[in-house]
């Protein structure tokens, strides 16, 4: 208690539970108390999100999209609540069902898109997002770090086709990422499809 003989103090808890604070008051003929309860808590967070890695899709085939949150269980006896949303991209996009963490997204067109998967505890939200690129393309794999070099493969886009080197090049604002095709030869191919 800040101030023990004031009736108006403030009471500061430094660890959680049930409290039972007593005023006593007297005038020196009679004596008299009353009591209040506080419970301290934990103060509520909001959930932890994740919305899986970044995918690359070849239309028509859709997104596969692995979500998954955590959360302090506050409020008490509240479940989480689960969204898929398009934050960007040009097409329209489809979930299967978008109020479940693990879920299926199919494009209308191709291009670059941003989901976002939002938890909320009915009191905070939180949320996080992935990047995809829908592709009706092959995947270029070019001899140098930069879209006019010379293509060594074109590829069905699948993540498994290319084993990633630790190499990174960022040239005129686009990055490129050096990868070793499934016969041995190196190459690059812009990081966005990867």
């Amino acid at each position: 208690l800040d101030d023990p003989s004031n009736p108006g103090t403030t009471a500061r808890f430094l660890e959680l539970g049930t409290y039972v604070l007593r005023l006593t008051a007297s005038d020196s003929l009679a004596t008299n108390s009353a009591e209040v309860t506080v419970i301290v808590t934990p103060v509520n967070r909001a959930p932890k999100v994740t919305a899986g890695p970044k995918q690359l899709v070849v239309l028509p085939a859709s997104a596969t999209l692995q979500g998954s949150a955590t959360d302090d269980r506050l409020p008490l006896g509240a479940a989480l609540s689960y969204q898929w949303n398009k934050i960007s991209g040009p097409g329209e996009v489809a979930f299967t069902d978008s109020q479940t963490t693990n879920t299926a997204a199919s494009f209308s067109e191709a291009g670059d898109y941003v989901l976002r998967l939002e938890a909320n505890d009915t009191a905070l939200a939180g949320f996080a997002d992935v990047k995809g690129v829908a592709n009706d393309d092959v995947l270029h794999v070019r001899s140098g770090p930069h879209a006019a070099a010379p293509a060594l493969a074109d590829l069905q886009p699948d993540v498994h086709c290319v084993a990633l080197l630790d190499a990174m090049s960022k040239l005129s604002g686009q990055s490129w990422q050096a990868v070793v095709l499934a016969d041995g030869r190196r190459g690059w191919v812009d990081s966005k499809y990867l």
